[in-house]
């Protein structure tokens, strides 16, 4: 197993659990948007979370297919929003309007800069690449990977409901408590019911594709 990332003390945390868990890891640092891989290597090549934050999403899968075996199998679990991880135009007006439709308590950020939560009237949808690599190219991943590998299996959702329970407002809710499960559950429902109705797009994606 090779584990590769860009961030040298990463790679130490890793080492370093690697050896508590006895398990065999060989760790490599690269910048994942100049990837090299050597060919026909792979069973299974697995990212999550982390192509949202690259840029070179084209040479990337070059790489990627090349160092997969004829028969393994590229894993991808992504949020894959507006680039900027901006909502979606056609998204932000049902997005806002369920945000009306929750208690006060549920809209308290957690990671407000002065350690207070602080209540926000609306849900936030500002462009997070400006000052780095947050979802900088990520609306375009979905269609990079489906032009260049097979789809086995794939699964999408989550139009805005990731949003209220992302580590802004997760803070918020108690799976202990039935109030906070009961108002999970409806914006789930109400995110499944108008991506649905209103053929919004999803923001999240799982896919296991092939060469």
């Amino acid at each position: 197993m090779d584990c590769i990332d860009i961030n040298e003390q990463s790679i130490k945390l890793g080492q370093q659990k690697d050896k508590l868990e006895n398990v065999k890891i060989n760790f490599l640092q690269q910048d994942i948007n100049e990837l090299y891989l050597e060919p026909n290597v792979y069973d299974i090549v697995f990212a999550s979370g982390s192509l949202h934050h690259m840029v070179n999403h084209e040479h990337i899968v070059e790489e990627v297919k090349k160092g997969m075996r004829p028969d393994g199998v590229f894993i991808v679990n992504e949020p894959v929003p507006k680039n900027g991880n901006r909502l979606f135009d056609e998204t932000v007006k049902i997005a806002n309007e369920v945000w009306k439709l929750i208690p006060t308590n549920y809209k308290l950020d957690c990671i407000d800069k002065n350690h207070q939560k602080k209540f926000l009237q609306q849900l936030p949808d500002m462009d997070q690449s400006v000052d780095g690599f947050e979802c900088v190219r990520s609306e375009e991943l979905p269609e990079i990977l489906k032009n260049n590998f097979k789809i086995k299996y794939e699964v999408a959702g989550f139009a805005f409901a990731r949003r209220f329970f992302n580590k802004r407002f997760g803070c918020n809710y108690n799976l202990g408590n039935e109030t906070d499960k009961a108002i999970i559950d409806l914006i789930l429902k109400l995110d499944e019911l108008y991506s649905k109705t209103m053929n919004l797009k999803p923001e999240h994606v799982f896919l296991m594709l092939e060469k």
